[in-house]
């Protein structure tokens, strides 16, 4: 991962020295116009200019990002009337020094922007008709020996406020999604038995090289909250794994749990009884994404990535956990088609001189083959279908993103 190509290095170099130029008045006034820093301001804007793509593929199209710079993170709504993006801000002055991401909520099919959250947040769901949002905020804890605190938080897309933040924790929540009817905004979280100061102090003594966090079994915990006031309605117990990642579906009904850091079952559960309902067994390795088909018949999950050996994807039937095929790949990231007969990924290798290189593949879940390869250029690579054949790509070029619609339908 550390073999960024020499080109994005210059070019983060010249960056650094345009920027610092600015920032003590070059040539203002009745100063005198530095020759040697309009020269490497030249040599920038080449490279920018050779870096930035300029046709746009055929067959594709591509959706305005000019109220994005670089981003890091998209969601399709269910409804598929709207987009969200984690991108800086071109209009932060700050935005070419790596400021702190914002989130746009654009429309599809012509990048309008429909509203923008400045308030930070690590995850996000809209709600089913794609008209709010609830998201997991993060924030900087003061309590000793923790790191974060978190909360939980709806927004109205129309006005681009949060009409509340709820429910403070220090423990993380580790996913958030609305209930079908709209009524209510579901977490989960895993939890783990708090010690009192002496039960702390004993178990230092007699362990001193064990983790305290790791002591007791951890505890899958589900939470519905009044999605108009804030309200915490009730709190579902679910099953006691060492797992340490989860999701939920799209609608709410069923969660996965899984442990990124050890071999072992990604367990299927449902939030609103807490039971356990089948379980994905037979992984090789650690398992480091698991994604939920729209819906909810299928699970996609992926094994780690290494230099050294492919990543195995396997597609599972959520009710029976039957592994229904899988794939050898370089991915990083997926995701299903709405009718989930497709899945895209992203996915990332290095060549023969050690350079990082970025593709999209589209598999055929059927009959577990890849029906076509897509090269999106730039970096860092995503991927989302805005509907059966429709697929979203988003990739960096030169610091600044584009996004592109292309037709993935089997011929």
């Amino acid at each position: 991962m550390a073999g960024i190509n020499i080109h994005t290095r210059c070019l983060l170099a010249l960056c650094g020295v345009a920027i610092g130029c600015g920032s003590i008045g070059c040539g203002g006034g009745d100063a005198k116009i530095d020759e040697h820093q309009l020269a490497i301001r030249k040599q920038q804007m080449e490279i920018e200019k050779s870096l930035k793509p300029v046709e746009v593929p055929d067959g594709a199209r591509e959706i305005p990002t000019s109220f994005a710079g670089s981003i890091s993170e998209f969601k399709i709504s269910p409804d598929r009337s709207r987009i969200l993006v984690v991108a800086t801000d071109p209009a932060d002055e700050r935005s070419r020094d790596f400021s702190p991401s914002k989130t746009f909520i654009v429309d599809p099919t012509d990048g309008r922007l429909l509203s923008k959250f400045d308030l930070p947040f690590y995850h996000a769901e809209f709600s089913l008709d794609g008209r709010r949002l609830a998201a997991i905020g993060e924030m900087p804890a003061s309590v000793e020996g923790t790191t974060s605190i978190y909360d939980v938080r709806v927004a109205d897309i129309a006005s681009g406020q949060w009409q509340f933040i709820v429910g403070k924790s220090l423990v993380r929540i580790h996913a958030i999604c609305w209930s079908e009817d709209g009524q209510h905004v579901m977490t989960v979280a895993i939890t783990r038995p708090v010690l009192s100061k002496e039960e702390s102090e004993q178990f230092r003594r007699e362990k001193p090289d064990e983790l305290l966090s790791l002591v007791g079994d951890s505890q899958v915990e589900f939470k519905f909250w009044n999605s108009q006031t804030g309200e915490l309605w009730k709190t579902v117990a679910g099953p006691k794994l060492e797992g340490d990642r989860a999701i939920l579906s799209q609608d709410g009904r069923f969660a996965a749990i899984w442990n990124s850091t050890n071999v072992g079952d990604v367990v299927i559960c449902s939030p609103a009884t807490g039971e356990e309902l089948s379980r994905c067994v037979g992984h090789d390795l650690a398992v480091q994404e698991v994604i939920f088909g729209p819906a909810g018949n299928l699970l996609a999950t992926r094994e780690t990535l290494t230099e050294d050996t492919t990543a195995n994807i396997a597609i599972w039937e959520r009710k029976s956990g039957e592994r229904l095929c899988e794939f050898d790949s370089h991915a990083v990231r997926m995701a299903f088609s709405p009718d989930e007969r497709l899945l895209a990924t992203a996915n990332l290798s290095l060549d023969e001189q050690k350079q990082l290189n970025w593709d999209v593949t589209i598999w055929n879940v059927d009959r577990g083959e890849i029906t076509r390869t897509l090269e999106p250029g730039g970096e860092n690579a995503r991927v989302a279908f805005l509907s059966n054949r429709e697929l979203l790509t988003s990739s960096i070029h030169s610091r600044k993103s584009r996004m592109l619609v292309r037709d993935v339908a089997e011929p």
